[in-house]
This record gives structure tokens, C-alpha cells and sequence, in this order.
């Protein structure tokens, strides 16, 4: 951290990559290799769960575990600077995100892995502030009217991973999409794969055919309606997830040009926020099909 001289910065502790040498990137970005200590939080949270599953846990037995996973979850300082100080630590972040957001990308290019950001240290003229980044779980909840209902979702939730593996597999990939413009044309992948076989003479593309599949009709709309603000919606998720799925796949980077006859601007920045009702919209169409085609396999 010698180098680090600038009166202000943010620094980004992210696990998942491995750095071999402090890089100095210029225009105030570094990344520093920091010394691997989370898997001592982990190797105490399997001791503790051992305790509630009656295990014995010797401390040899925990020397061992640590053994195991030493410096497999290696932690980068991504670092962000500024000779500026500023009015408050928000205005600071916001700021510098754009830099820590380019750092992510270089380091993933970089080692070749994904990684995962679990903290930050701020640094704003003569105040230093900390705090966690928790993995953001935006916990679902499913809703059963019954026990017995419950226990049917999860049972054909165990017969999907034996019948339609290959399905599951890619809405497996498209949950996992950190990217949310690039997760909507994923989950568009997921449905135009499993609507293949639901192909008709009278379509003219995938669309309808994934329409018909869930709706069994091409010609319905299943539109999203809603107000955020003082903004408006009725948005389609299939058209608007097949024109991501065609910029990215065969057009390069949508922008906003590209469906502005679809959603306002205001509209069109809440898809780049995590609680996307789109997602979750694609996300359940995905589900709902799957579940339906255990049905449609056991008839």
C-alpha cells in the first residue's frame, strides 16, 4: 500500500482471483494481491455445523480442513484513487465506481476467474470508513397453499433434474449471469430451447413458438403492467428479451435506441438495477415450463 499516496480511495476486497504482483494501472487503478485468510471463517462455520449435526470435531481433524483449501479463495484490493477530496463518502463511491466497476473487469480478464466483492475500505482526506458487501440473495419465497403442495414442488423439482438436465443446466447459467441485459437474453435462450418441440407451421420465429408453449396461443401477449414514480409500464417480456438475445448474439451491445418504442428512459434504467421485475418475470416463465413438462412427460 506504499504507493497508494492519493488523499482519497476506495478499495474493493474481492475473493476469486489471483493477482501475482501489485499492478499499477494507471489513472489511479491498482490491484494488490492481499494475503488469503477467509477460508479460516469458513473451516469455523463447518466446525460450528458439525456441533449442531452432533459431529466430533478434534482439532486435528480442523488443521486437516484448513489443509484443504488453503489459498483456494485468494482476496485482490481493487483500488481506486483520487487526488480530490470529497463533500461525503456517497459522493465519493459514486464517483470512483465507474474505475472499481473497470477494475472488475480487468482483474477477471486478468486471472480468467470470476470474483466476488465482500468489502470496501474508504478512504476520504482524513476519514476512513469500512464496511461488508454480503453476496445479494434476493430470496425468492415459493408459496404453497398446503404441505402437500410443498412437497410436490420439491419432488418434481428432483424429477426435472433427472429428466430435463440439459434445461435445467442452462437456466442453472442464466441465474448465475452477473450481467442483468445479457440475463434477459439468457433466460430468452432457456425458452427457446425448451420450445423447440412445440414448433407449428404457422410460426414465424422462436417468439411465437415460446408463446404458444406458454400460453398456447402465439398471438397472446402476457404484459408486464406497473408504475415506477410516476412512470407508467406495460412492457412484454418475450419481445423485449428477444431483442437482447438478437443484439447480443448477432448485433453487438443493445442500446437504449434499439427499444425506445418498447419503454420510456426512466423504464429502461431500472433494468440495469438488481430487483428487475423483468428477471423475475423470465425467471418464473422458465420454472412454471419446466414444471409443466414433468407433467406433460408423465401423461
Amino acid at each position: 500500500m506504499n504507493q497508494i499516496t492519493s488523499k482519497s480511495y476506495v478499495a474493493s476486497l474481492c475473493y476469486g482471483t489471483f493477482i501475482q504482483q501489485d499492478i499499477n494501472l494507471g489513472n489511479g487503478m491498482f490491484l494488490l494481491p492481499m494475503r488469503p485468510v477467509y477460508e479460516e471463517c469458513l473451516v469455523n462455520y463447518v466446525a460450528e455445523t458439525c456441533g449442531d449435526f452432533q459431529v466430533k470435531v478434534e482439532h486435528e481433524n480442523l488443521r486437516q480442513l484448513h489443509g484443504q483449501i488453503i489459498d483456494s479463495r485468494p482476496v485482490t484490493a481493487l483500488i481506486a484513487t483520487s487526488e480530490s477530496e470529497f463533500i461525503s463518502r456517497d459522493s465519493m463511491e459514486t464517483q470512483l465506481d465507474s474505475s472499481i466497476y473497470k477494475l472488475k473487469l480487468i482483474t477477471s480478464f486478468i486471472s480468467g476467474d470470476p470474483l466476488i466483492e465482500f468489502a470496501r475500505i474508504i478512504k476520504n482526506g482524513e476519514n476512513t470508513f469500512f464496511r461488508m458487501i454480503p453476496f445479494q440473495s434476493r430470496k425468492r419465497q415459493k408459496l404453497f397453499f398446503s404441505k402437500e403442495e410443498s412437497e410436490s414442488f420439491y419432488t418434481k423439482a428432483a424429477l426435472i433434474s433427472t429428466n430435463q438436465e440439459y434445461f435445467l443446466s442452462l437456466l442453472h447459467d442464466a441465474n448465475h449471469e452477473n450481467n442483468l441485459h445479457f440475463r434477459l437474453a439468457r433466460y430468452f435462450g432457456v425458452l427457446e430451447a425448451l420450445s423447440n418441440k412445440y414448433k407449428q407451421s404457422d410460426h414465424f420465429g422462436s417468439k411465437d413458438s415460446i408463446r404458444y408453449m406458454l400460453f398456447n396461443d402465439k398471438n397472446i401477449r402476457n404484459v408486464l403492467n406497473g408504475q415506477i414514480g410516476d412512470i407508467n409500464y406495460s412492457l412484454d417480456p418475450i419481445e423485449i428479451s428477444y431483442r437482447f438475445r438478437n443484439n447480443y448474439y448477432h448485433g453487438g451491445e443493445p442500446i437504449y435506441d434499439k427499444f425506445k418504442d418498447l419503454m420510456t428512459i426512466e423504464i429502461w434504467n431500472e433494468l440495469s438495477k438488481e430487483k428487475n421485475f423483468l428477471v423475475n418475470s423470465l425467471q418464473s416463465f422458465c420454472e412454471v415450463q419446466l414444471m409443466k413438462e414433468i407433467n406433460l412427460n408423465k401423461a
